[in-house]
């Protein structure tokens, strides 16, 4: 008994810990994101990520942001047969990047892997919704770039694209080296197989900070100032048509739209 008592005391002083962190963030913060949307998740994790404590006031989603981006890559490598190698780019300088941060970031490590001949990006982020990354990173590598694809298909030395439009999509022919951005209309995910899970678990992870990328203090400066998020507020205004008759009604109805200059 006493040792459960131990425990839960010791859970209590934890979540506390994690409470005062998410405040924290929260008093101190300098991105809207975190100050306005409070779109932040404060989790305390064992050597071996997994959650120990949680604030009560964020939403669970990290365990050990290393960690979980580690394991993150290592678990797509199996639905790519296999990659060579897995990178991840992680520094505090870039903790406050805007989309201009994120490309200069990456094209710095593609530059840096070489030899490239498609590059793939995700069609945006859930949370601000730019869609800027992929067609920002592009003209960072002055590659050709089509944007929220729904099929790509390899024909001689080149690909056929498909992007998806509000009524339907068009086709486009594009050259190699491209950069392209996927839509989740392109499809599920495969499974991987248990000999690619096992596989993929034996790869190292090669970490690279600015200073590895060779980027200096402006390409840690953001272009981009999020003022404030904010719901705009929307006014609506009623006017009831009355009259004796329908068809009294709808003669007042006729020449109140008139007015208004609507037919």
């Amino acid at each position: 008994m006493s040792d459960l008592v131990t425990m839960q005391v010791i859970r209590y002083a934890l979540e506390q810990v994690a409470d005062e962190m998410g405040y924290t963030l929260v008093r101190t913060g300098r991105s809207t994101i975190i100050t306005e949307i409070k779109d932040i998740s404060c989790v305390i994790t064992d050597a071996k990520g997994q959650t120990v404590a949680q604030a009560h006031h964020t939403p669970s989603l990290l365990a050990g942001f290393e960690i979980t981006m580690r394991e993150l890559v290592k678990s797509t490598m199996p639905d790519i047969h296999i990659a060579d190698e897995g990178y991840i780019v992680e520094d505090p300088a870039l903790s406050e990047a805007d989309p201009w941060m994120i490309a200069s970031a990456l094209g710095a490590a593609i530059g840096k892997i070489g030899d490239t001949d498609l590059v793939l990006c995700g069609r945006q982020a859930s949370d601000d919704d730019n869609g800027q990354v992929g067609p920002t990173l592009a003209e960072v590598l002055g590659l050709p770039c089509v944007t929220v694809l729904r099929a790509i298909q390899a024909q001689n030395g080149s690909l056929r694209v498909e992007q998806l439009i509000p009524d339907g999509f068009r086709a486009f022919q594009v050259p190699l080296p491209a950069l392209l951005s996927i839509s989740n209309e392109y499809g599920k995910p495969r499974y991987p197989t248990t000999r690619g899970i096992m596989l993929a678990a034996r790869k190292q992870i090669t970490s690279w900070s600015a200073a590895d990328l060779g980027l200096g203090p402006e390409a840690s400066k953001p272009r981009l100032q999020h003022v404030r998020y904010f719901i705009p507020a929307r006014e609506s205004r009623v006017e009831f048509i009355t009259g004796e008759t329908l068809e009294e009604a709808g003669e007042k109805l006729a020449l109140r739209l008139r007015e208004e200059k609507l037919i």
